[in-house]
């Protein structure tokens, strides 16, 4: 994912909730016309993006506690990508049992799934099994 890229769709999500709400609706929904938002989703897309703009910019301990909750909500589309759909559906939207998914998008939800359990996991290993190599290389008894 690379902190340079989330970071950017941080910004462009805070920026321009509504916009990155339409493309989403045109681009996962076969009736994308139908999809009626809680009238907080905007506000939530514009945090979303501010705290993920944030923690990317900042880096350090948020970061990694923004990968890791990726990673876990990644591994839950992984297993079950239709039902992580409908339950995001059903918290976002008034009429969410009118709303169609594309056909193809559940697989591609889970192809996104596993590449933030992946990039979660490859962060994990950086972090941690840096200095675990790093005090092997050292220990010179």
């Amino acid at each position: 994912m690379g902190r340079i890229l989330l970071t950017g769709l941080g910004i462009v999500m805070a920026l321009f909730p509504d916009r990155v709400t339409d493309w989403y609706q045109r681009i996962a929904f076969e009736n994308p016309e139908a999809a009626v938002g809680k009238s907080w989703l905007t506000s939530a897309v514009r945090a979303e993006g501010l705290v993920i703009a944030l923690l990317g910019l900042v880096g350090g301990r948020g970061y990694a506690w923004l990968l890791n909750l990726m990673g876990l909500a990644g591994g839950v589309v992984v297993l079950f990508p239709k039902r992580y759909l409908d339950w995001g559906t059903g918290v976002a939207y008034k009429n969410h049992e009118a709303i169609e998914w594309a056909g193809w998008f559940p697989t591609v939800a889970r192809g996104l799934g596993v590449l933030y359990v992946v990039e979660s996991l490859r962060d994990y290993r950086r972090r941690h099994c840096t200095d675990t190599a790093t005090e092997v290389a050292t220990d010179t008894s």
